[in-house]
């Protein structure tokens, strides 16, 4: 099953990290570049894990107690975090 950490995230956070990455990607090259950077940097790929798993630990919740799979996998580190804080409460 393939699932959608942020289906039942609120619609600025879709906006922001899914059409937000897609502009920057194809228009904003430069931009792309510095916040690909950025986010290898500790301090601020841990704010941007922490501010998405504000955003979707609920929901990921649900989906692993609905779903129960025998396996996980993430694409996208944003969404390392609250698959971890979901498995460990459940």
């Amino acid at each position: 099953m393939l699932a959608d950490g942020l289906e039942e995230s609120p619609s600025f956070v879709r906006k922001i990290v899914v059409d937000g990455y897609a502009k920057v990607q194809t228009h904003g090259k430069l931009m792309y570049e510095f916040l690909y950077l950025c986010n290898k940097r500790f301090p601020i790929a841990k704010l941007h894990q922490l501010l998405m798993s504000f955003f979707t630990k609920s929901y990921i919740k649900k989906l692993i107690q609905t779903e129960k799979p025998d396996k996980i996998v993430v694409f996208h580190f944003f969404l390392v975090k609250p698959v971890k804080k979901a498995l460990k409460k459940l």
